[in-house]
């Protein structure tokens, strides 16, 4: 079975990794710090810390902090790892930090002094607020949300001449300003699409935009909603796509401005949801109240 792109084009090496901080790998060895990567989705935080295991040949305990969240896990998990004998440096990868409870932030700072001499934390996280300051101070921070364009445009087509996608630069910048930096996102997506040439359309459907904007002038939230449980939607992409069309439009500066503000609003609130179609359609709830006057 073919390999997904995803897998097949991760990177194995520093130097592959889109973007990645120059003073990360001059870092990699029997005395590395504690280290936490900062970024969104898809940024190469998970792939970059495999690198460094894989470098240092250490004995590793993964953890998905968002499920191992409580100080049990110090306890059961974490402390039974860090205390037992190894030949080869340990390194405890805390995947999603930001998701564990004070509790836990609190536990981990004493426990990460206690055993320093043998053990190591990789961390990665979205939102480093999250993390108590006292915890903080103990790790060194790499920001995973610093790639350039030309970074993300060489790397994507590295796939696309590899896989013989058919796609123009200005469809993949398109592709880049969709996803952001979710690097992970952008090749997923050329993996789906690999077999067609991919135009814009493939990229934005600005059909499904403009007929969100017709239904909530209608005053017909609900059946919108109802229809959008019915199709993938990418529900930041989409909020983005929705404000841009509004700004372009004949609407009063004070109509924008209105829309802008909700917009911004709720791209930050879909970062905290546990449920981001409750979320969205709360924003087009909100929408449909400046669209219908």
């Amino acid at each position: 079975m073919e390999k997904i792109f995803n897998e097949k084009y991760r990177p194995t090496e520093f130097q592959d990794v889109v973007g990645l901080d120059t003073e990360l790998p001059k870092l990699v060895n029997q005395s590395m710090p504690h280290m936490l990567f900062v970024g969104q989705a898809g940024t190469g935080k998970t792939t970059t810390a495999k690198i460094i295991i894989n470098k240092l040949n250490a004995d590793t305990l993964i953890l998905n902090a968002s499920k191992d969240r409580g100080i049990d896990v110090i306890r059961d998990k974490i402390e039974p790892f860090a205390s037992k004998r190894s030949e080869q440096i340990k390194i405890i990868f805390l995947d999603e930090f930001d998701a564990t409870t004070p509790q836990f932030q609190t536990a981990l700072r004493n426990f990460m002094e206690t055993y320093s001499n043998s053990t190591r934390f990789i961390a990665t996280c979205n939102y480093p607020n999250k993390i108590i300051d006292p915890l903080l101070s103990r790790f060194s921070i790499f920001n995973f949300n610093n790639y350039q364009e030309d970074d993300k445009i060489k790397r994507l087509k590295e796939v696309v001449e590899k896989e013989n996608i058919k796609i123009s630069d200005e469809t993949l910048k398109l592709l880049m300003k969709k996803n952001k930096d979710d690097i992970r996102a952008m090749i997923n997506f050329l993996n789906k699409n690999k077999d067609k040439e991919i135009t814009d359309k493939d990229v934005v459907d600005n059909d499904i935009i403009n007929k969100i904007v017709i239904m909530l002038k209608e005053d017909k939230w609900q059946q919108l909603r109802m229809e959008l449980l019915n199709i993938h939607v990418d529900y930041e992409a989409t909020i983005e796509q929705l404000e841009s069309l509004c700004f372009n439009s004949k609407m009063s500066v004070e109509q924008k401005g209105k829309i802008n503000l909700l917009a911004q609003k709720y791209q930050f609130e879909m970062n905290f949801s546990f449920n981001k179609e409750l979320c969205f359609s709360a924003f087009l709830y909100e929408l449909q109240k400046l669209l219908v006057i």
